[in-house]
């Protein structure tokens, strides 16, 4: 974390990971028709991941925060192949890079109320899985230390499986679009502070 001048911060976080899964037979667990007597098989999979916030105050009353986030995954597969139409979408999941970037403004409009606005944008490991894009709007209020804030947001899916024909693909957009998250921050003795939040989303991607 390092603080660029008196109005601008960045905080940036680079990760590592190496996973080896050893399979009790080479189908198990993917999802993919097979029997006990599959000769075993084993995953490697290599990812390596970057995330940051960006905070600005470019003008008085006005907070902008700039959240990024990108990972790769490579992925060595000895599980023998199998017939691509039977396979599930996870199996699609598993090489493949993804990027992520949430920008808002926080708008202090008089007093302790705050007006919060911002855009979402994330694209999932595979060029075949889909973009999400998630426009928010809502607002904060501090009183006496007490934090409360409020943000409503849409889900729009683009390109979900698009071509791909695998059985029982999801569909292009969820049921439910609208989500939501609240949070509130009280004061504690000794300076502690006491934080509490609840978050819906209709749209929940495992690998991106």
């Amino acid at each position: 974390t390092t603080r660029l001048d008196h109005a601008r911060q960045l905080a940036l976080e680079v990760d590592y990971e190496n996973t080896t899964l050893q399979l009790p037979g080479a189908t198990q667990g993917l999802g993919i028709p097979g029997s006990p007597d599959d000769p075993p098989g084993a995953m490697q999979t290599q990812s390596v991941g970057a995330a940051g916030v960006y905070e600005s105050v470019p003008v008085d009353d006005h907070t902008v925060q700039i959240d990024f986030q990108a990972r790769v995954h490579d992925t060595t597969n000895s599980v023998p192949p199998v017939d691509p139409e039977s396979l599930t979408p996870a199996y699609y999941a598993l090489s493949g890079s993804s990027v992520g970037i949430n920008a808002q403004d926080r708008w202090t409009v008089g007093g302790p109320f705050s007006v919060i606005y911002g855009l979402g944008y994330r694209h999932a490991i595979s060029s075949h899985e889909a973009s999400l894009i998630v426009p928010r709007i809502g607002g904060a209020w501090d009183i006496d230390h007490v934090t409360v804030s409020v943000l409503v947001s849409y889900h729009s899916v683009a390109g979900w499986r698009r071509g791909l024909g695998v059985q029982g693909a999801l569909p292009s957009r969820p049921a439910d679009a609208i989500g939501y998250e609240a949070q509130i921050e009280l004061p504690l003795p000794a300076g502690l502070r006491l934080a509490g939040a609840t978050r819906y989303s209709p749209v929940q991607f495992d690998y991106i």
